[in-house]
């Protein structure tokens, strides 16, 4: 596995959870000004494929990133009723 990543960057700041959800949506949906299809195969993917394919697109800095949100969702469906 990759060594994590340092970078210093500004982070947007929300007035409430919505509007970021919001953000995230778009950016997911329209890509960046330099690639507007950078997330395209995110889009309609199970969730397996959609955490691989983001982080695949550098959306995260932890090379660990996928597995990470793979196993979250792996233990959120072992809990669910």
């Amino acid at each position: 596995m990759s060594k994590p990543i340092k970078v210093n960057a500004a982070f947007r700041a929300y007035n409430n959870w919505g509007e970021s959800i919001r953000d995230h949506s778009k950016l997911i949906l329209n890509g960046v000004s330099w690639n507007r299809n950078l997330y395209k195969k995110v889009i309609g993917a199970d969730g397996r494929t959609a955490a691989r394919e983001i982080a695949a697109a550098g959306y995260a800095t932890d090379p660990g990133y996928a597995t990470k949100i793979i196993c979250i969702d792996g233990v959120v469906r072992s809990v669910q009723i």
